[in-house]
């Protein structure tokens, strides 16, 4: 259910498939995405996106150095590998980010290989839309 209260680490947040290339010799996520035609499709979509928890905020550091990724000097997840389990390249970026309110990392620890900041580094807090969970009983 969308929300409109502030975003806070462990806040689910809802953004589209970030544009930005991570580095020069990475692949974009809409590249890497291209790999597997029918995310391709569904990412093409305006109304389709991720939905990931935040993991970092302003004034937070996010760090890759090589297949560590870290939130203010403490890894975060397992390491990653330079490719899927197909053997694309994955996006990767490196060295240190400082967090501005314009800012949000996200990272889920609920599956190893997931898309999330380590992958692509920071998202625009302005584009993200913070969800809370809806149960039904």
């Amino acid at each position: 259910m969308r929300t409109f209260g502030p975003i806070n680490v462990g806040s689910l947040v809802w953004f589209r498939l970030p544009e930005n290339r991570p580095s020069i010799d990475s692949p974009s996520m809409k590249e890497y995405v291209s790999n597997y035609p029918l995310w391709a499709a569904k990412f093409a979509k305006k109304h389709n996106g991720f939905l990931k928890p935040v993991a970092g905020l302003a004034g937070d550091a996010i760090c890759r150095d090589k297949n560590i990724f870290s939130i203010n000097g403490k890894q975060t997840g397992p390491r990653i590998e330079g490719v899927d389990q197909n053997g694309n390249l994955l996006p990767f970026w490196s060295g240190c980010i400082h967090l501005t309110t314009q800012q949000l990392a996200v990272f889920s620890g609920y599956a190893q290989d997931s898309l999330d900041s380590r992958l692509f580094g920071a998202i625009d807090a302005a584009e993200s839309i913070p969800y809370k969970p809806l149960w039904l009983f």
